[in-house]
C-alpha cells in the first residue's frame, strides 16, 4: 500500500502541526520551499525542518547538572593559560549546588582526580582544590578523558544533565594518541547519555580532532585564542548545560513511496536547549502524482527528558500541493529556505577555501575575495557571529597568521553544520 496520502486523508492531523501535545520541552516545524508542484512530473523539494527548545524545561525548575572538567596541565599551560582556567573553574563552582554533580580531573603526562563526583555542598573546599592546579609536563589527553569518563559515569545518570568539557591546549604526546582510540571513547560516552564539548587553546591544538571529539560527544567546539575568552567560553558551555530540555535527540522521517531524501542527514541531534532553535536541511524527489494536495514527508523528533528519563516527541508534515499547471514549480522559494540554502553554500565555499589554503593551491586575491563573499552571504542570512569569525580569519588570512586562521573556520564550519541558533552568545 502507498503510504502517500492526501491531505483529505489525514484524520485530525492538520498539515504543519508544530508538536504532539506531549512534548511540551520541543517544537518541530516544517517549512517546504515551494509548497506547489506539477502532477504528472518528478520533482524536487527542499524542506527545512526547525527543532524549537521550548522556554523552560518540562518540569519549571532548572535539571540537575552532572559536570566533569577534564583540564590539560601540561607545561605549555602554564602561567596565564592555568591561572585564566583555575579562575573560570571556580566561577562554575560558584553557580552549582547541592542537587548538582561537580567532577575534575587534570592531566599532563599522568593523571589527577582533583575532585571525585560529588555533590557541590561546600564550593569553598571545592575552590581551594582548583587553586592547587599546577602544570606539569606532557600532554596524556587519552587518559585524561578517560578518568573524566569514570567520574561523570560513576553516578545514576537518570535526573541529571550529564556534561563533560574538555579543555586543552596541545596535540595528545603521551599515552594513546591515535584519533580513532580518542573517539571511540567518546562515541561510548555519548551513547550513555553524556555530553563531550571540546575547548581547544592557544595555537598549537589539533583543531580537527578537538572538532571531531564535539561532533562525535554531540556537543560545542569552541576555541580559545587567548587567556581573556576562557571565562566567557566556560561560561557558554554551563549556561548552555543549564538550560537543557530535552537529550538524547533523534531526528527521524517518514517517507512515502516514490520519495527519497537526497544525500545525507545525520539523525543524531545535539542536546536541545531552551530558547534555541536547531536547523537541517533536506532535500525530497517524489515521482510523479496525480493532483492533489500530499504529504512528502512526515518528521518527527524523539528524545528524552533530562528530568524524568520519560520520551518526549513531535511531528510535523511537509505538505505539497499538485496541480496540472506547468507552472505550478515556479512560485518563488520560501525565504526561510532560500536563507538556509544560502547558509549551506557559504559552509560549501568555507570549507573549500579552507582545504585550498592547507594544500596551498590559491592566491591571495582567490582567497580574500572568496572569505569577502561568504562573510556578506553569512551576514546577509543574519549569522551575524559567524559572519564577524570570517572576518577575524580574513585579517588572520592577510597577517599571516595561519594557525588562528585555520582555528577560526573550523570553529565556525562547526558552528554553520551544528545548525544552532539562539540561547548562550
Amino acid at each position: 500500500m502507498d503510504p502517500t496520502i492526501r491531505l483529505d486523508q489525514l484524520p485530525n492531523h492538520p498539515p504543519g502541526n508544530p508538536s504532539l501535545p506531549n512534548a511540551p520541552a520541543i517544537r518541530l516545524e516544517v517549512i517546504t520551499g515551494r509548497t506547489t508542484a506539477h502532477a504528472g512530473e518528478a520533482t524536487t523539494t527542499e524542506v527545512l525542518l526547525r527543532i524549537i527548545g521550548g522556554g523552560q524545561p518540562v518540569s519549571g525548575a532548572r535539571v540537575p547538572l552532572n559536570l566533569c572538567l577534564v583540564i590539560d596541565r601540561s607545561g605549555s599551560m602554564d602561567g596565564q593559560p592555568l591561572a585564566a582556567v583555575r579562575d573560570a573553574c571556580k566561577h562554575v563552582v560558584a553557580q552549582l549546588g547541592p542537587s548538582d554533580i561537580l567532577s575534575i580531573v587534570t592531566f599532563e603526562e599522568n593523571v589527577d582526580i582533583v575532585l571525585p563526583a560529588k555533590h557541590v555542598t561546600s564550593p569553598e573546599i571545592i575552590s581551594a582544590y582548583i587553586d592547587r592546579i599546577t602544570a606539569g609536563n606532557t600532554t596524556n589527553l587519552f587518559d585524561g578523558l578517560y578518568a573524566g569518563g569514570v567520574q561523570v559515569t560513576s553516578v545514576p545518570l537518570t535526573g541529571y544533565a550529564s556534561r563533560l568539557i574538555l579543555l586543552t591546549d596541545g596535540e595528545p604526546t603521551a599515552g594513546l594518541k591515535d584519533p580513532a582510540s580518542i573517539l571511540r571513547q567518546v562515541e561510548q560516552l555519548r551513547a550513555q547519555g553524556v555530553v563531550v564539548s571540546a575547548m581547544g587553546f592557544g595555537p598549537d591544538y589539533q583543531e580537527d580532532l578537538m572538532a571531531s571529539i564535539a561532533r562525535t560527544g554531540g556537543g560545542n567546539y569552541t576555541y580559545i585564542a587567548h587567556a581573556g575568552q576562557v571565562s566567557a567560553a566556560f561560561q557558554r558551555e554551563l549556561t548552555g548545560a543549564m538550560s537543557v530540555v530535552a537529550t538524547k535527540a533523534v531526528l527521524r522521517f517518514e517517507l512515502p513511496d516514490n520519495n527519497q531524501i537526497c544525500g545525507e542527514c545525520d539523525p543524531m541531534l545535539p542536546d536541545i536547549e531552551a530558547g534555541t532553535t536547531i536547523e537541517r536541511l533536506v532535500t525530497i524527489t517524489s515521482g510523479p502524482r496525480g493532483t492533489g494536495t500530499y504529504r512528502i514527508l512526515k518528521a518527527s523528533v524523539d528524545a528524552s527528558s533530562p528530568a524524568t528519563r520519560q520520551p518526549l516527541r513531535a511531528s510535523a508534515d511537509a505538505i505539497v500541493q499538485f496541480a496540472d499547471a506547468p507552472n505550478a514549480s515556479a512560485a518563488p522559494r520560501n525565504p526561510a529556505v532560500s536563507s538556509a540554502l544560502g547558509l549551506h553554500s557559504a559552509a560549501l565555499d568555507l570549507e573549500k577555501t579552507l582545504n585550498r589554503m592547507r594544500t596551498m593551491s590559491f592566491s591571495a586575491v582567490d582567497v580574500t575575495q572568496m572569505l569577502n563573499r561568504t562573510q556578506a552571504m553569512l551576514a546577509q542570512t543574519g549569522r551575524v557571529q559567524e559572519a564577524a569569525q570570517v572576518a577575524d580569519a580574513t585579517r588572520a588570512f592577510q597577517s599571516g597568521n595561519q594557525d588562528h586562521l585555520e582555528k577560526t573556520l573550523v570553529g565556525t564550519l562547526y558552528a554553520l553544520d551544528l545548525g544552532k541558533t539562539g540561547g548562550p552568545a
